[in-house]
């Protein structure tokens, strides 16, 4: 149970200890499996899934500082590069925004976290543009026809990514639909709200 924390603080009274799964193989035998919870070693707080890293807590604060440290790093790189804001901007859509909106999509993170993410394209962008650095960060984003740049905010293009590939699991097969709402209802659950009655923390 890879999120054997965050399920234990569900209102269900189940305790966090060790147990013994039983299972039947294709013979029917029993078979008794060994059940142990993850301890507090940092190794043990996070794996590597399909790309992404996944904390035990449910809380993605590796994957998070992972993908700070990638972003830290290209706009580094980025700010004495010899090219024009097109091709500086084309370059952070196609390359960091694809890398970092895969696993971001898949975490929880609240908008004010992801925000925090935008901060060194914010340099980036205004360094290569000429603005001072007190210039709004909303000039670079808001579109054209209200004085803006047009430029996409990574934030936004990670939440887009995560609402389109929940409104194509709503609207696929039935599994997968069941499966989307599941994971929707399991978020409320995690989340402990009291906003819908049949949820009540």
């Amino acid at each position: 149970r890879t999120n054997a924390i965050t399920w234990g603080q569900e209102p269900s009274g189940y305790t966090n200890q060790d147990y013994q799964l039983q299972v039947y193989n294709r013979e029917w035998t029993p078979l008794t499996i060994p059940v142990k919870y993850a301890n507090t070693e940092p190794e043990d707080q996070s794996f590597r899934y399909l790309g992404v890293q996944m904390d035990i807590k449910n809380h993605s604060t590796k994957q998070f500082q992972i993908l700070k440290d990638q972003i830290n790093e290209a706009a580094n790189n980025a700010r004495h590069k010899l090219a024009s804001p097109e091709t500086i901007t084309m370059a952070i859509k196609l390359s960091m925004h694809r890398k970092i909106s895969f696993p971001g999509k898949f975490s929880p993170w609240s908008l004010q976290e992801l925000r925090t993410l935008d901060t060194p394209l914010n340099g980036l962008y205004k360094c290569h543009l000429k603005f001072l650095q007190s210039a709004p960060n909303a000039a670079l984003y808001m579109s054209k026809e209200v004085g803006g740049l047009g430029i996409v905010r990574l934030s936004d293009q990670i939440n887009l990514d995560k609402w389109a590939m929940i409104v194509r699991g709503l609207y696929s097969d039935h599994a997968t639909c069941n499966a989307t709402c599941g994971i929707l209802n399991r978020s409320l659950r995690i989340g402990q709200t009291d906003t819908d009655y049949g949820c009540e923390a």
